[in-house]
């Protein structure tokens, strides 16, 4: 198996993934920090609900929503 540096020559990363696809150098900051935050908030709203309430069922909902919050601050801290 060889290991690259880049997730994906072609330029799209996995959905799920730490790379937010459609970014450019010659796009707004604006239009970046929209849709990078939107892409960074959107897990956090999923997990959410099942984090407060499923937590006991398998604490994989308490991880998924602690890497998502982290991700979405990071984006957050990116554009401030």
């Amino acid at each position: 198996m060889k290991l690259s540096l880049f997730p994906n020559r072609s330029g799209m990363a996995k959905r799920n993934g730490k790379w937010i696809d459609g970014l450019r150098p010659e796009m707004p900051v604006s239009k970046a920090a929209r849709k990078t935050l939107r892409r960074r908030l959107r897990p956090v709203d999923r997990w959410l609900s099942d984090a407060a309430y499923r937590a006991d069922d398998s604490p994989e909902f308490v991880h998924q929503l602690r890497v998502a919050t982290r991700r979405a601050m990071a984006a957050l801290e990116g554009y401030a």
